[in-house]
């Protein structure tokens, strides 16, 4: 299968044939087990955390071929969830991440360098992905350099956006796009993208695709 555009975490499927979407699944749509037969990642997503009475959920669908990351889980600063507690999930999931060999995509407000002392501790052989990032080009290079992939999305759209200088700082073989909630399509922000970095949208693709098959281990398609 021929692939044009990759959208790592989307909570949209896509319409369009030759585009890769990896559709995120919240937990209140997920409980009876009910989902689209096409590529999907699933998580206790922190705000869902007073839901999550049994993340072994994860274990009824550890052997499905679309699974192909774990999250999206985390921290938030911004709800009345102890860290403690968000903590105790997040470890889960890095567990889970690990045994089912896949990627870890992380949703984070406000617990950036957690997130970097957690890499530290566990040590995981599998990449962990911050998604919607737009934050500093400074603490972009520093979860970079503490092994994290970054995921931009909408905000590089904004005139004065940091996520947009972020990207430009942030090298190749690090980062992917995604549309997540956004009523923008992954092409957009390809455009948008390849205009940042000082490339073609073809170079672009390329570039994504090739950092996608290298995180997710995936030879299921080709660029062809």
């Amino acid at each position: 299968m021929a692939i044009q555009y990759i959208d790592i975490h989307t909570h949209k499927v896509s319409r369009f044939k030759n585009n890769f979407s990896i559709f995120n699944h919240r937990l209140k749509r997920f409980k009876q087990f009910i989902y689209p037969k096409s590529p999907f990642s699933f998580g206790i997503h922190p705000w869902d955390i007073k839901e999550a009475s049994d993340i072994n959920i994860l274990d009824n669908i550890k052997n499905d071929s679309e699974l192909y990351a774990i999250g999206e889980c985390g921290f938030d600063k911004n709800i009345n969830i102890p860290f403690s507690v968000q903590t105790d999930i997040f470890i889960k999931h890095i567990e889970m991440s690990e045994q089912f060999q896949i990627p870890l995509i992380i949703h984070s407000v406000g617990y950036f360098n957690e997130i970097m002392d957690f890499i530290k501790e566990h040590q995981p052989t599998q990449k962990w992905i911050i998604h919607g990032f737009m934050g500093h080009p400074r603490l972009a290079n520093q979860l970079v350099e503490a092994g994290l992939i970054l995921s931009f999305g909408k905000t590089i759209f904004d005139k004065d956006s940091k996520s947009k200088d972020s990207l430009i700082s942030t090298p190749n073989d690090a980062f992917f796009l995604e549309t997540d909630e956004n009523t923008k399509i992954i092409d957009d922000i390809y455009l948008r993208a390849a205009e940042i970095k000082k490339m073609t949208v073809e170079e672009m693709q390329k570039v994504i695709f090739e950092n996608f098959r290298r995180v997710f281990k995936s030879e299921k398609f080709n660029q062809n």
